[in-house]
């Protein structure tokens, strides 16, 4: 075999069978999943929210969060839409209204519903001199009756709040002069906590110094305890 023949052999058996160091770039594929199908969060914020498959495909607008399934607050098994296992704090429940007038024998006239009053739980009745109560349970009742149009001061002027007529509270004072509006007014504050049942009537009235007052800055406000 000749020199060259050898050469040659031996250069293709270096370029096939001896491994050459590789100066290619290597690459590396990393796949990951936001949110993680698995795992913990210290802290997890979102504008909206769905949780379950059925409204997967839904949109959404902001500020909200769908769930398919049930609720559980306290626990890991609700069995209930919602479930929670503690004491709830929710807003209060109240109606709150305010008088245009007093009417001569001195009965609140509550012509002016606050927005926030709950339709469900009360009702104006009588002409707006009464408020009914139309759920049973244990109320707060409270009364701010400020009486105005006293012909003079040192009249003895009684506060009532009334339960389907009959009186729940009274309040005695005497009628004073007050030089900021330039009038004669006697002010009360009353109030009962007690059981209701449905449909009574919740009055407020006033002997009106001696002459029917105004009774605009008044205000009667019924809360209902949980």
């Amino acid at each position: 075999m000749t020199v060259k023949l050898k050469a040659f052999y031996f250069g293709m058996f270096f370029i096939f069978f001896l491994p050459l160091p590789s100066f290619s770039e290597e690459v590396l594929t990393l796949t990951t999943y936001y949110p993680s199908p698995y795992g913990s969060y210290r802290e997890l914020s979102a504008q909206r929210m769905k949780v379950g498959v059925k409204f997967s495909g839904y949109p959404i607008a902001d500020n909200n969060l769908i769930v398919e399934g049930k609720i559980g607050v306290g626990t890991t098994a609700p069995s209930e839409a919602l479930e929670v296992n503690g004491h709830v704090l929710a807003g209060p429940i109240v109606g709150e209204w305010v008088p245009a007038y007093t009417t001569g024998v001195g009965f609140y006239v509550w012509d002016t519903e606050n927005v926030n009053t709950d339709p469900n739980y009360f009702a104006r009745a009588d002409s707006n001199t009464s408020i009914q109560i139309l759920k049973a349970g244990y109320y707060m009742v409270q009364a701010r009756l400020l009486v105005e149009g006293c012909s003079k001061p040192g009249i003895i002027v009684y506060g009532y709040l009334s339960r389907n007529g009959n009186m729940i509270d009274r309040e005695k004072t005497i009628s004073i002069a007050d030089p900021s509006p330039g009038t004669v007014r006697a002010l009360f504050h009353l109030s009962r906590v007690d059981y209701f049942e449905a449909n009574d009537k919740i009055g407020a009235y006033a002997s009106t110094c001696d002459r029917a007052g105004n009774g605009r800055r008044s205000v009667l406000t019924i809360y209902k305890l949980n």
